[in-house]
């Protein structure tokens, strides 16, 4: 950990990712106890500039802006980890149970992954979610679901490479069962490059929650980024605030997962660390 946090340190971008991370998750768990004023209440007029009484002004129904951009931020953040966490789970057994048996299990596997892959992934969320409903529970389901076969396939890739080391054959040799093999010698070798994949798919699970409220597909019950983007639509000539503010959230936190993500892809080059 000392040598990792080390490099880390010296990777500006990776540094300014994981600032910029760790002040919006800040601001999705504890900014709700904190809200000035009720998300769902009338308590200004409609569209009113950001002033003292509302740093980011009211919404055309005369809601806070800034309350409801503080609970989109739990909301958003929540439905993006909860969906990566779901396509993580799926393509790291998957990819593993893939890569590490090979022969029929591998080629059915990686056939069923570039079926999902070759499908349009956005218009069949659409789909799903318009048949099934719009609850944040069959959002992050649905996402998760078409977003494994990326993670299965790199999995994959780490395991077939893992599995030829020679303490993966040591380990055998001493009569390690074939699941300690596979979570205990293999897999922690391949974290690092699923940390890198994990951030990339927290980053689309926030833009695909984002894309599908914006066209009126999210869970009306609580305000998302996506779903203060959908209700700005009509009013983004006279209160470019209502729009401005969740567009900033949503590009700040899926830029930071980038630059997090980039940084800890250089930090695994051993070229890169030596500078």
């Amino acid at each position: 950990m000392r040598d990792f946090w080390y490099h880390f340190r010296k990777n500006r971008v990776a540094v300014l990712g994981a600032e910029i991370l760790v002040l919006m998750t800040l601001l999705a768990i504890i900014g709700p106890f904190f809200l000035p004023y009720d998300p769902f209440a009338f308590v200004g007029l409609p569209m009113e500039p950001p002033s003292l009484q509302h740093p980011l002004g009211t919404d055309d129904l005369g809601r806070d802006v800034l309350a409801r951009f503080i609970l989109g931020t739990r909301v958003s953040m929540a439905v993006g980890f909860l969906a990566a966490a779901t396509s993580i789970l799926l393509g790291v057994s998957l990819g593993a149970v893939a890569g590490y048996a090979g022969g029929l299990i591998d080629q059915l596997l990686m056939r069923t992954a570039e079926f999902f892959q070759v499908l349009p992934q956005f218009f069949l969320a659409m789909v799903l979610v318009a048949l099934f409903g719009a609850s944040y529970a069959i959002i992050i389901l649905v996402i998760g679901l078409l977003s494994w076969p990326s993670v299965a396939r790199l999995t994959r890739s780490e395991f077939l490479s893992l599995r030829e080391r020679d303490y993966v054959t040591a380990v055998r040799a001493l009569g390690l069962s074939t699941w300690r093999v596979i979570f205990q010698e293999i897999l922690p070798n391949a974290a690092p490059a699923l940390i890198v994949s994990a951030a990339i798919q927290f980053s689309h699970a926030i833009l695909l929650e984002a894309a599908l409220s914006f066209i009126g597909l999210g869970d009306a019950s609580y305000p998302s980024w996506g779903q203060m983007l959908n209700s700005a639509q009509q009013i983004l000539r006279q209160a470019w605030w209502v729009a401005f503010f969740p567009g900033l959230g949503i590009f700040l936190t899926v830029a930071a997962l980038n630059l997090l993500g980039d940084g800890l892809n250089d930090m695994q080059n051993p070229k890169l660390r030596a500078l």
